[in-house]
């Protein structure tokens, strides 16, 4: 008769055995699920079910097979996922993508057929057009291989999302458009579009941080926001345009407000291309004053438009209207070659600073813009400033950091303009080095108020310090915010308090009453003392 181990029982046997089989459902259910989670959730999660796998193995003999076989599984299947964004894949140039998704002109005519059907259901349908956020930087820092493999794990994700493939089309280089058929309304669509969004969410997962593309949707849903594909898919990409302006990565339903802002975007671009042909730029010019001295240091140049019907246009109402319609370029460098051949009739003590953003560097070549009106003007290139945004800084596109390092290595001043406003940028401060950095204005009307926004400007202060940038201030409009700044040796600044903006044709004067203020510091007490004697 055979005998069972004194430390065993049946009913413990086959409790083992039962904890084994779930402890494999439970595998087996997280290798199938692991399409639809992040790669990082799932090898957690695969993780913690080897180790209980392994346990339970342990103690009985004829599972251990099917155990090591569940091992093999799981190592194999994250091994396979690893190599999904290592292995190098090019997409033939002929192909309009890796999985031969519809193209614009198919998906509009996939899209009405959907509608018509809809329309005699009466059921509602949404339109999700997707644009992939800094792609273009992903491609700069990890190559376009990688840029494709990236876009082909996205379609490959918005395929299963979508369960059929005419669902999904493939509108631009790293633009997509998506039909949900049955919407139910807009919260519906709103829903489904955050779905897509973390559906890409996972897809980027295992691309660095500094160089992970986001998302921007756009949804329309028809008959409320259109009732033919033209029309939906218009509204769609307003909503689209909406997401991007709001700083990208970001969801947005139409809205009848969008038409309105689109008819007011097409009037101020029209005013922009008018202003360039006919003359209505106009450049002020805000002093710069060092506070220890109460010496005029330099100028900025600050651009205003003379609408003949709207008035003095201030540039936050037309500067973002010309980014995004590509007059920026030519704006920009209208901006740049009057600013210098004004500059340079100045004191040669007299500094320039001019504004740039980071469309100008992405849309052309400013740096050549820059230095050749420089050399053109004859402005000696030390006087000269370029405030930068953070963003510029944070950019991690070549191009963008080759034009920066061309206008230092020539002698222009780096000055980081909105200082404080960007808790990333020390890591960017580290690889371009700056010659300054201006305190944004918004943080100096705040400094004298509220105790944390003095804690946090003393902080800046001794950064810009630390990696030896200048401190400058903006926006100063109180004597009390001049004592708090001098007493934490932010020496220049700028501000209404000491000097509005002022065409080209008045700043003279100011020039001529800082020379009067020199000249009387110059002979000082002691010199009319000796001349009445």
């Amino acid at each position: 008769m055979s005998r069972k181990p004194a430390h065993s029982s049946p009913t413990d046997g086959s409790g083992r055995d039962s904890r084994l089989k779930l402890l494999l459902l439970s595998l087996a259910f997280l290798l199938v699920a692991g399409y639809a989670v992040s790669l990082t959730d799932m090898e957690r999660l695969v993780s913690s079910q080897l180790t209980a796998l392994a346990g339970a193995a342990s103690s009985s003999v004829w599972p251990a097979g099917l155990a090591v076989a569940g091992l093999v599984l799981a190592a194999a299947f994250l091994v396979a996922r690893r190599r999904r964004f290592a292995r190098p894949r090019r997409w033939p140039a002929e192909a309009k993508d890796a999985l031969a998704l519809e193209d614009r002109s198919a998906f509009l005519r996939t899209l009405a057929g959907y509608l018509d059907s809809n329309a005699k259901a009466g059921r509602q349908l949404a339109v999700h057009l997707i644009d992939i956020d800094r792609f273009h930087v992903l491609n700069e820092v990890r190559g376009e291989a990688e840029g494709d493999i990236f876009l082909r794990m996205v379609a490959e994700r918005l395929l299963v999302l979508v369960n059929r493939p005419d669902r999904l089309a493939r509108i631009g280089d790293d633009e997509f458009a998506i039909i949900q058929p049955e919407a139910g309304g807009a919260r519906h669509a709103e829903i489904y579009a955050k779905r897509i969004q973390e559906t890409l969410k996972d897809a980027s997962a295992q691309i660095p941080r500094h160089a992970r593309p986001g998302a921007s949707i756009g949804a329309a849903v028809s008959p409320e926001h259109g009732a033919d594909a033209g029309k939906l898919v218009h509204n769609a990409s307003l909503a689209l345009r909406a997401a991007k302006r709001a700083g990208g990565d970001a969801i947005r339903l139409f809205g009848r407000e969008m038409e309105m802002a689109l008819d007011a975007r097409r009037q101020m671009e029209k005013a922009i291309s008018d202003g360039l042909h006919h003359g209505w730029f106009e450049l002020y010019y805000q002093p710069q004053y060092d506070l220890g001295s109460r010496r005029l240091t330099g100028f900025e140049a600050l651009v205003r438009m003379n609408h003949p019907e709207l008035g003095v246009q201030l540039p936050e109402v037309f500067l973002p209207v010309a980014e995004e319609s590509g007059l920026m370029q030519p704006l920009g460098e209208w901006i740049i070659r009057d600013a210098l051949a004004t500059a340079a009739k100045w004191p040669a003590h007299l500094t320039l600073s001019l504004n740039l953003s980071l469309v100008q560097f992405r849309q052309g070549d400013i740096a050549a813009a820059i230095l050749n009106a420089q050399a053109t003007s004859e402005f000696e290139v030390s006087r000269l400033r370029v405030e930068i945004p953070e963003a510029v800084l944070l950019e991690d596109a070549k191009p963008v950091q080759e034009q920066l390092r061309r206008l230092k290595s020539r002698g222009v001043g780096i000055v980081l303009d909105d200082f404080g406003l960007n808790h990333s940028i020390l890591r960017a401060l580290s690889r371009t080095r700056c010659d300054a950095a201006k305190i944004d204005r918004t943080l100096v009307d705040a400094v004298v108020e509220d105790p944390e926004t003095e804690k946090l400007v003393r902080s800046l202060i001794a950064t810009a310090r630390a990696f030896g940038l200048a401190i400058s201030a903006e926006g100063v409009e109180r004597p009390e915010q001049v004592h708090f700044l001098m007493s934490n040796a932010c020496g220049n600044v700028q501000g209404f308090l000491l000097g509005r903006p002022a065409p080209a044709a008045e700043i003279g004067a100011t020039i001529a009453r800082d020379a009067r203020k020199a000249v009387g510091r110059e002979t000082g007490p002691s010199s009319h003392a000796s001349n009445a004697a």
